[in-house]
């Protein structure tokens, strides 16, 4: 039975559910919001201009001006000049294997390598994307006001971060204090990209009784890397929809 075709999987202990989580996406507005984390400390150009520097090879990043979209996600591979064009670019293999215009390639010389096939990847100035954060920064981004502390997070018991660049899981410490009391997490359309981070937010966050990592794109395990049992000991519904049937395997090794 293939789950991505069925609206319900029941697996041992967990239900995994199949859900269109990009439908009718409305974007989050970086530029109008106001936090009080790390560099989201900020006045609103101050925060800008360190999160445009923050681009880095290797780095999760997104279309500034296509958040939460399906397309606008990818990873930073290479970063510095081309060949008759002024300033700095960012070659950015995309997640969708639609919108890019080459492989890697510039006027016949390369400039990286992709992991997939195809002409997957395009150039951008840095000011065009938006970098990753984490956790943390994007709940302040989500729901604080400039000012607040994150202690305003302790008693919520859902949290929707669905099209935010949320690209890591952070501090796990802070992480567990700030959102002690949370049963629901919507991570779906973020910038997540492997397992070893859902095991690190299943060791911060084991009271969560619900969980939608759909849209992200995850690096597969390990051949000798298993997730351990214990982890989210109170989940009762994994939404992971539209990451591929491999991610159903890792469901299924949990």
């Amino acid at each position: 039975m293939n789950p991505f075709c069925d609206s319900l999987l029941i697996l041992p202990d967990y239900q995994v559910e199949s859900s269109n989580a990009c439908n009718n996406l409305i974007n989050p507005s970086l530029h109008e919001a106001r936090a009080s984390c790390q560099v989201l400390n900020q006045t609103l150009p101050e925060r800008d201009q360190l999160l445009h520097y923050m681009v880095s090879v290797g780095g999760r990043v997104c279309d500034s001006s296509l958040l939460g979209c399906k397309g606008a996600r990818g990873t930073v591979r290479y970063i510095g000049s081309l060949e008759d064009k002024k300033g700095e670019w960012v070659g950015v293999e995309w997640d969708d294997i639609d919108r890019g215009k080459h492989s890697g390639c510039w006027k016949g010389t390369r400039m990286f390598f992709c992991q997939k096939e195809g002409n997957v990847a395009s150039f951008v100035r840095r000011e065009k994307l938006q970098p990753g954060i984490d956790l943390l920064e994007a709940c302040a981004l989500r729901y604080l006001n400039q000012g607040d502390s994150l202690h305003a997070l302790k008693d919520m018991q859902f949290v929707g971060l669905k099209g935010y660049p949320a690209a890591s899981i952070g501090d796990s410490t802070k992480l567990s204090l700030a959102l002690s009391n949370l049963k629901s997490l919507d991570l779906s359309c973020c910038l997540l990209s492997s397992w070893d981070q859902i095991i690190e937010l299943g060791t911060a966050l084991s009271s969560l009784y619900e969980l939608d990592i759909s849209n992200n794109t995850l690096q597969d395990l390990k051949e000798d890397q298993i997730i351990p049992p214990s982890l989210f000991p109170n989940l009762a519904r994994l939404i992971v929809d539209t990451m591929g049937e491999n991610a159903c395997k890792n469901v299924c090794s949990w």
